[in-house]
């Protein structure tokens, strides 16, 4: 689902791979809709309520109201201190809607 993105081995040779990370998409577009999804995503993973779209160059926790010293002190604070570029993919993946009866 995700493109294929050219990068570099670890001696400098290119090699091609799936996009791995929100600012490995090809276009403004895709950020944006792999953005709202992660928002959706995070939101219900960790049981918080947006107040906006992750955002691409800023921490997570901002999309969530939360300060600086709160995501440091929350339980998935390295999530939360990640930039929207810096998303991994994984985040990125529509989920399955619960229903009551589940």
């Amino acid at each position: 689902m995700w493109p294929i993105v050219e990068c570099l081995d670890s001696v400098g040779r290119p090699y091609l791979r799936p996009a791995r990370v929100v600012g490995e998409l090809l276009d403004r577009e895709q950020r944006i809709t792999a953005l709202e999804m992660a928002t959706l995503n995070v939101a219900r993973e960790l049981g918080l309520t947006a107040v906006r779209r992750i955002g691409a160059g800023v921490p997570t926790h901002v999309a969530f109201g939360l300060t600086r010293p709160q995501a440091k002190a929350h339980e998935a604070r390295k999530l939360l201190m990640t930039a929207g570029t810096d998303l991994p993919l994984d985040y990125c993946q529509p989920q399955p809607l619960v229903t009551a009866a589940e």
